[in-house]
């Protein structure tokens, strides 16, 4: 009789003790595990049969007999602590600035555009704007991005000066600042904060009671320092601050004549990139 007791409790020890493999079917398969590989979780299970390999893939998680769980798959990040349960480690590629880039931007700030010696004084719009900015590119280097940038600025119903007054009547215009340029983004990691500065092609169009019309094409520059948070293993949300100066030119076409014309904007930029 008491042959049979210790052999009872052994076996009740045996199963209360064993690891478990849970797996994405939704079966749970108990049994010690004797190595987890890259590929493969080899065990030896419950019952006659002495080894047994399961494909890491198929897997969800394990659970030790000592409580600790380790999540292989999907949730490959999470683990809580243990003596058994292997590091875990992040996907290729995953929260790193490498191959294809795609950042699109939406900012707020102030903006002054401004024609000199326009029919004999500096004739000025200013005003807040709205800036938004769609970046395509690819880091041919760790960290260093280099990308092509549409983006456009608008001063919706800016304020008008004529030689420093404001003219009478219905002076609103808007004024669209519109970009087309090669840039580069620069990530300093671990901290994912970047320097992103830009060249452009430039023209600015006029739509208003005092002007009318578009600017020939002329060259802009931007620069955007920003800070940036990982939301998933490939996409980031941010905030950066930028300034734009932009000089182009602008035919009075009655006289034919051309004068000179500077904008400036300036503001915060809110940003989600893929990376």
């Amino acid at each position: 009789m008491r042959h049979y007791l210790v052999i009872f409790f052994i076996l009740v020890g045996t199963t209360a003790f064993a690891d478990e493999i849970f797996l994405n079917d939704g079966r749970v398969i108990k049994g010690k595990i004797i190595r987890v590989t890259d590929k493969n979780i080899e065990y030896d299970p419950d019952g006659p049969v002495p080894f047994d390999v399961f494909p890491r893939g198929q897997l969800v998680k394990i659970v030790y007999d000592d409580g600790t769980s380790v999540f292989l798959n999907e949730n490959a990040g999470k683990r809580e602590e243990g003596a058994h349960a292997p590091d875990a480690q992040p996907a290729k590629g995953a929260k790193e600035h490498d191959g294809f880039y795609m950042r699109f931007q939406l900012g707020f700030g102030y903006g002054k555009s401004t024609i000199n010696d326009f029919k004999g004084d500096d004739l000025s719009f200013k005003g807040a704007s709205t800036t938004f900015n769609m970046q395509l590119g690819y880091a041919f280097i760790d960290n260093v991005i280099v990308f092509i940038e549409n983006s456009a600025s608008v001063l919706g119903s800016a304020r008008a000066s004529y030689g420093g007054a404001l003219p009478s009547g219905d002076t609103k215009t808007d004024v669209s600042i519109s970009n087309l340029g090669i840039g580069i983004s620069y990530y300093f990691m671990p901290v994912n904060i970047y320097i992103s500065p830009v060249i452009s092609l430039t023209t600015t169009k006029f739509d208003g009671s005092i002007l009318k019309g578009s600017s020939n094409n002329g060259a802009g520059f931007s620069l955007s320092v920003g800070k940036e948070w990982w939301v998933s293993d490939n996409w980031g949300i941010g905030v950066a601050l930028f300034g734009y100066l932009g000089l182009d030119t602008v035919t009075e076409k009655s006289l034919d004549r051309k004068h000179d014309l500077s904008n400036a904007v300036f503001g915060v930029l809110f940003s989600a990139t893929y990376n």
